[in-house]
């Protein structure tokens, strides 16, 4: 593909700024991301990716390489939490026929490598570390980004993919600040040989206003734990703090054996806790030749598991409506429409199942009731590849 003059700039080298590259290199652009960490770390936490998402990555030449280095799902597991008893069960053998693509789970700095490597591949593409985003300044033609210790570049269009704590969102899409949730989180990772056999597959167990869930990433090899729990505050930065193994074992004291000795084995060195904030929907996330991309337009709490797959979805729609238009601006109102009321519902969806996984007593939990009440028609079989885009 003959390559386009403009040039793009993505602040974030995350799931979504990664595969946001990629596709914009795809469609003929050149494109450099910014990443403000001096080297991509090894992040302990695990990913989903949905058949929704799967689709996107097939078309990027990834999916592939995901599938070696993940699991595929086969069988959901919901229990309760007190007595270990299977509240309902999914069978995901039939996903890949029934929705096009597999649903996979990874560890989440697997995917990025994945995806670091895939932009590699790409001439047209590169990621420059250690570049922390202090200011923007958007021009009529240019965007032009100031860094950390003064360096600066410019740009025809400014991608932020840089988290539910965006620097760009502060600086030119109001000042609303992110708001905790009232949930706390626990994740690590067990090396599967300490994991007990009937806890190795995707189980999610609930009661009492907690909740836990857990599946396995890398090739099979190591189980992620997500344990989340009600709490009235939360003053900490960051999601990689750690945990206190006591901490997280006297909240979920109640949880089945089988659970219990899960949480038991995750290595202290290897726990991890984080407050799950959200902030309000916007009515635009486009602004001039600068627009949001993932977390940083949508953040969304982790109950669906879309929360990376919505960022996927960006991508892939931000290339096709900036490909398919001579106007980059232009381009750009066409992802935003084509995308916010999608991306909005999957949120809402995503909190509607948080408050059924943090009910007060699994002993009311009815699967066709509740199940269904976060479940949004066409969630899976949705093609970011080939869905219609608004040229509104």
């Amino acid at each position: 593909m003959p390559g386009r003059p403009e040039h793009i700039a993505i602040i974030g080298a995350g799931i979504g700024g990664l595969s946001a590259a990629i596709g914009l290199c795809d469609a003929g652009f050149g494109v450099t991301v910014y990443e403000q960490s001096p080297i991509i770390t090894e992040i302990g936490a695990g990913v989903g990716v949905p058949p929704n998402a799967c689709k996107v990555m097939r078309q990027m030449g990834l999916l592939t390489e995901l599938e070696e280095i993940g699991v595929a799902d086969t069988y959901g597991s919901y229990r309760h939490a007190r007595t270990g008893e299977e509240l309902r069960s999914t069978d995901w053998t039939e996903v890949p026929k029934r929705f096009g693509a597999p649903q996979l789970r990874l560890h989440r700095w697997d995917m990025q490598q994945v995806l670091a490597r895939g932009l590699a591949r790409r001439p047209s593409g590169s990621i420059r570390l250690g570049h922390r985003l202090e200011n923007i300044e958007p021009g009529p033609d240019r965007v032009r980004l100031i860094f950390a210790g003064g360096t600066a570049a410019v740009a025809d269009v400014v991608v932020a993919a840089d988290g539910i704590r965006s620097t760009v969102r502060n600086a030119l899409f109001g000042t609303d600040a992110p708001s905790f949730t009232g949930f706390v989180a626990w994740r690590g990772l067990v090396p599967v040989e300490d994991v007990d056999p009937n806890m190795r597959i995707d189980t999610s167990s609930f009661d009492s206003g907690l909740m836990i869930r857990n599946y396995l990433v890398r090739r099979g090899t190591l189980m992620n734990v997500l344990a989340m729990v009600r709490s009235d505050v939360w003053q900490d930065e960051g999601w990689r703090l750690p945990g206190l193994k006591q901490d997280l074992l006297a909240a979920f004291a109640g949880f089945y054996p089988a659970m219990h000795r899960l949480l038991a084995a995750i290595p202290e060195d290897a726990l991890f806790k984080w407050g799950l904030f959200l902030r309000p929907h916007l009515d635009h996330w486009v602004v001039g030749r600068v627009a949001l991309l993932g977390d940083a337009a949508h953040p969304m709490l982790p109950y669906l598991g879309q929360g990376g797959a919505m960022a996927i979805e960006d991508a892939m729609i931000l290339a096709r409506t900036l490909a398919a238009s001579e106007d980059l601006e232009e381009g750009l109102r066409w992802y935003q429409t084509t995308r916010m009321d999608r991306a909005y519902a999957v949120a809402e969806a995503s909190a509607k199942m948080g408050e059924i996984f943090h009910m007060d007593n699994a002993d009311d939990y009815r699967p066709d009731r509740d199940f269904s009440a976060g479940r949004l028609p066409g969630l899976f079989t949705y093609d970011p590849v080939t869905a219609p885009i608004s040229l509104a």
